[in-house]
């Protein structure tokens, strides 16, 4: 592993993980902890999922080791962040959108590039999200 990803993992464990569960003996946590914690995880930390996957890690370990008997981040219930729904619906383009841009595309009379687009349309094109967080 590299340093970096030690130091970002050791961060995510000192700054997420450890709040919530800390200062509980991992045999007395249940589900609901879990649960409360992606949900206040998830009003406030975008990649939220990676913070309960690596929780997840230590209650696997935890079961292979003979401490627990299951892992209680297995069960809860994640989280729909609002955006990951927008997203998916603005992912495609509609029938009205790729007839204008093709209408655009013909009075270019530039055929290969025509055809590429046609080719890209019919095998699934996606619009491109600027995501730069």
């Amino acid at each position: 592993m590299k340093e970096c990803t030690f130091v970002k993992i050791k961060r995510i464990f000192k700054n997420h993980i450890l709040p919530y569960f800390g200062q509980m003996r991992i045999e007395n946590i249940e589900i609901k902890h879990c649960q409360n914690a992606i949900n206040l995880s998830a009003k406030s930390f975008k990649r939220f999922k990676m913070i309960m996957n690596y929780a997840g890690m230590i209650f696997d370990y935890a079961i292979r080791t003979g401490l627990i008997a299951m892992n209680p981040t297995k069960l809860v219930t994640r989280p729909k962040v609002k955006d990951e729904v927008e997203e998916k619906e603005l992912n495609f383009y509609t029938k009205e959108e790729l007839t204008l841009f093709f209408s655009y595309l013909e009075k270019e009379k530039e055929p290969k590039i025509y055809s590429l687009f046609r080719v890209l349309a019919f095998t699934g094109i996606r619009k491109v999200v600027n995501n730069l967080n």
